[in-house]
């Protein structure tokens, strides 16, 4: 697999075209989650793009459970030069009913995380395995005059995108394998996207967007990002509940 060491201007525009779109086809990206597993450096790098789709499966799987349709789009980010500390964005669609559930859930993992890394005496990050926040569609400007919103903020390891000045750029990692993607019902390749660009058009909300700058829905993709894969047509075992996704990746 390829070594990734930025997210690329054509890229951001595809996440980005797909954060406006799941808003316009009513399934906002709501939650905004970062999945640090304390293990993370005893993985090898390449195996790790495996790690995170069960990670993201496991997200579907909760959507499959409560009967919505799963929405996200995500990245990957390590610490510069090493590539240790690698962990995943992921910024997802949950029904408000459905909200609490959810971060229960999560934590639930995160707390289970913890456990193992005290079996285990593992060392690594402090932080909380797995943090969960609302997310918002605002955008403001930070004291330099940049854009800030959730979008920004997950690609900003993108020197192409901040080439004009207007996006944050922090330096990151390599990753191994693909380090953006969405699930496949935003991706501007669906079959079904032509559908929703065009009532959105008829609505006007193209026009909205586009006062905003924002190239949505006719994004030019060079790189298809990677697309979450399909989970099995029939539920996994234990539907949601926190999996052993550590064990048969140690390094």
């Amino acid at each position: 697999m390829k070594v990734v060491r930025s997210i690329t201007g054509r890229q951001v525009k595809a996440i980005e075209a797909a954060w406006w779109l799941a808003r316009g086809i009513d399934l906002p990206l709501n939650r905004f989650l970062s999945i640090r597993p304390h293990g993370i450096d005893d993985i090898r790098p390449e195996d790790r793009s495996a790690l995170w789709s069960r990670y993201r499966n496991r997200l579907a799987q909760f959507a499959r459970d409560n009967r919505f349709e799963f929405a996200c789009v995500w990245s990957r980010e390590s610490q510069p030069g090493t590539g240790n500390n690698e962990h995943l964005h992921v910024v997802m669609h949950v029904p408000p009913k459905l909200q609490k559930p959810f971060e229960a859930m999560v934590d639930r993992w995160s707390r289970a995380l913890d456990d193992e890394k005290g079996k285990s005496g593992g060392g690594g990050s402090n932080s909380t395995p797995i943090d969960c926040r609302p997310a918002t569609y605002r955008t403001s400007r930070n004291a330099s005059g940049k854009k800030k919103n959730v979008i920004t903020y997950l690609t900003k390891n993108s020197p192409q995108a901040a080439f004009t000045k207007e996006r944050m750029l922090q330096k990151g990692g390599p990753v191994v394998g693909k380090r953006v993607g969405m699930t496949r019902n935003l991706d501007a390749n669906c079959p079904t996207h032509r559908s929703h660009r065009e009532r959105l058009q008829s609505d006007g909300s193209s026009r909205t967007l586009h006062r905003e700058r924002i190239t949505n829905f006719d994004a030019i993709i060079s790189e298809t990002p990677a697309v979450a894969r399909q989970v099995a047509p029939k539920k996994i075992a234990g539907n949601s509940n926190y999996p052993d996704l550590l064990k048969g990746h140690a390094a």
